[in-house]
């Protein structure tokens, strides 16, 4: 593909419902591109997966975190389709995810990659994960533009090298927002918290927390917002203790507000014994700073590393129930307010996404509209 010349952007999406892909692809349509969108359904958050004036088309069905060699064949398979389609001539592939990246490299078409973790770091791929990594530091170096959603991907691949391919894009809260009044501070009930998971829940460090409080803390609550193929974890828990809350599925962006409006301090405590997960940079970062809640975070992760360095949060070991309920029983008003001024001052362009401005520009020196 030819630069300067007018493009087509074709996005492929790991799941047609991940509330940062459908906003990536709209930043584009603001932008001005010409877009087409193909996805898998991971079969949740599906009222997410709408973008107005454009369709999705769907690939197939995946599940979350299994079967990733029969990933691996759909992916080429539904590649070679798209392809049949669509063609390739001044065609941008934008890749969500590694897979399809791979094959699009392999073909020599021009991609942009985007990385939001690194599954290749779990247990079960400990005997090949020099290998994938090589790949990944490949596909990055290969791409027209890598971007990702946390410094500590690019730390963990290349350390202090720089690349010019390479554009750090963290998850903000959508620009969405941008136009809307912020809330104002909500006053809290020290002896009687809302403490809540917001979003897909993947790790069992949440259920730790929430236990937690429903065995000891029965003057708190702990709420469930979203779902997953653990959601029946969560709806056990609610069967065990009375203040703990399943809600299910809802729309992101536009049931924020409500969700946080209901709570008192957010939990996004994950399992960082994966790498991918202790140097990822979860969005629930700054969707508890625009809606001035204090977050709590699993200790010794870059998130919890960011986390510090705003003050608007907690670090604890999510693995100890002891050390979880002695935080619980540590909290008061003094602490938390303080963690609300600290919200305060971080300023609103490192809560609100820019709508890919680096992206779009680094793409628009290119190639045309």
């Amino acid at each position: 593909m030819e630069k300067n010349k007018k493009i087509k952007i074709l996005f492929l999406l790991t799941s047609i419902s991940q509330p940062r892909c459908i906003k990536r692809v709209k930043s584009f349509i603001k932008a001005g591109f010409d877009v087409k969108i193909y996805g898998f359904d991971r079969g949740s958050y599906n009222e997410n997966a709408n973008i107005e004036g454009h369709e999705i088309v769907v690939l197939g069905k995946q599940k979350n975190g299994t079967g990733y060699f029969s990933k691996l064949i759909q992916s080429y398979k539904t590649l070679n389709y798209i392809i049949r389609v669509e063609g390739t001539n001044n065609t941008l592939f934008y890749c969500f995810g590694y897979m399809m990246a791979l094959f699009v490299m392999l073909k020599k078409l021009p991609y942009i990659y985007e990385i939001s973790d690194i599954l290749y770091e779990k247990k079960k791929f400990k005997y090949i994960k020099w290998f994938i990594r090589k790949v990944d530091r490949t596909l990055v170096k290969s791409s027209v533009l890598t971007v990702m959603t946390s410094k500590g991907f690019k730390d963990h691949l290349f350390g202090a090298k720089q690349l010019n391919n390479v554009i750090i894009q963290p998850n903000r809260i959508d620009s969405s927002f941008t136009n809307k009044s912020r809330p104002s501070i909500k006053e809290f009930d020290i002896n009687h918290l809302s403490f809540a998971f917001v979003g897909a829940i993947r790790f069992n460090t949440i259920f730790n927390v929430a236990e937690t409080i429903g065995k000891y803390h029965t003057n708190h609550q702990f709420h469930f917002f979203g779902e997953s193929n653990l959601s029946h974890k969560a709806i056990e828990l609610t069967k065990q203790y009375s203040n703990i809350v399943y809600h299910g599925s809802f729309k992101n962006p536009d049931d924020l507000t409500d969700i946080y409006d209901s709570i008192d301090i957010v939990v996004s405590c994950y399992d960082i014994r994966s790498i991918g997960v202790k140097i990822a940079e979860p969005n629930k970062l700054y969707e508890s700073m625009y809606f001035y809640k204090p977050i709590i975070v699993s200790e010794n992760s870059f998130l919890s590393e960011q986390v510090e360095r705003y003050g608007t949060g907690f670090s604890i070991n999510p693995y100890d129930e002891n050390k979880i309920n002695n935080f619980i029983s540590s909290l008061n008003e003094k602490i938390i307010n303080e963690k609300v001024e600290n919200i305060k001052n971080v300023a609103i362009e490192e809560i609100i996404d820019d709508d890919g401005e680096k992206i779009i520009s680094f793409i628009k020196k290119n190639y045309s509209l």
